[in-house]
């Protein structure tokens, strides 16, 4: 007889929580109050299994959990996200997890908030950020991971946010910055692929100069193919100055032969006498 093995699936592990309600602004670069829920329960989500039964603001007149546009977590146990917070808040635009131990962030974590804009992930324990993290998420503008353990970021985990003006990733294992404009989220974007996602970066362009006197030639020297990375580095060389040599040469020359021709005026001189 042979021994036969169900495979069986925990049942949810359900959490209600309570959040205090408020209308607060989230930074100037939200155009609108953030109706927002900030969770006051003891949260302690230690899996993948657990999920929301019910979210409630601690006032008669809260708004309901499906009105709600943001949410703040802060000095929680938050290991995961719970599988269905985006069924109970759809219309989030801000999302908050701070200080909770957050270990992880996928892409299905983020899927249901298409409207989102203000993502901050500070203070927790993400190491890696994955490929195509924010495909369902275009019109984020704000995006903070500081003070995590990252190590490893997909290189084109950002291409598709063209809204992104703030970026902050300080004090990380791999990178350690932050942009606030369109310009400077492009440079660190490349930085961080450059550092966190394992592209090297090759510098082609070269520097033509016509040497002259105490001029500098800067060479290119391509060390890409080493341990360390280490791009493209000029090394300077002085160039000599070779007019004056041949200007001294000359007159040397003049004065020799004009003390050859001296000597040989006065032998013959004295040979006629």
């Amino acid at each position: 007889m042979e021994n036969s093995k169900l495979n069986s699936v925990e049942p949810k592990i359900k959490i209600d929580a309570v959040c205090a309600t408020s209308w607060v602004s989230w930074g100037k670069h939200l155009t609108k109050a953030i109706s927002e829920c900030a969770i006051i329960d003891d949260l302690k989500v230690t899996s993948r299994n657990y999920e929301f039964h019910s979210i409630v603001g601690n006032k008669d007149d809260s708004p309901k959990k499906e009105n709600f546009t943001g949410i703040h977590i802060k000095n929680k146990v938050l290991n995961y996200f719970p599988s269905n917070l985006g069924e109970l808040m759809p219309n989030l635009i801000g999302f908050s997890v701070e200080s909770s131990k957050l270990m992880e962030i996928t892409q299905n974590d983020l899927k249901a908030f298409t409207k989102m804009q203000h993502l901050w992930i500070g203070v927790n324990l993400i190491k890696v950020i994955e490929k195509d993290l924010f495909k369902y998420n275009p019109d984020l503008i704000y995006i903070n991971f500081r003070d995590n353990l990252i190590k490893k970021v997909d290189p084109k985990v950002f291409d598709n946010l063209y809204d992104l003006k703030h970026l902050i990733i300080v004090r990380n294992e791999c990178i350690d910055g932050q942009a606030n404009s369109y310009g400077q989220v492009k440079e660190l974007s490349e930085l961080v692929a450059e550092k966190c996602g394992g592209q090297s970066k090759r510098t082609t362009t070269t520097t033509t100069l016509a040497p002259t006197s105490n001029s500098k030639i800067k060479i290119p020297i391509d060390e890409s193919q080493d341990d360390d990375d280490k791009g493209v580095e000029e090394k300077v060389i002085e160039t000599q100055q070779i007019g004056l040599p041949v200007k001294v040469g000359f007159i040397v020359g003049i004065i020799l032969l004009c003390f050859a021709v001296g000597i040989a005026v006065y032998c013959f001189r004295k040979r006629c006498s």
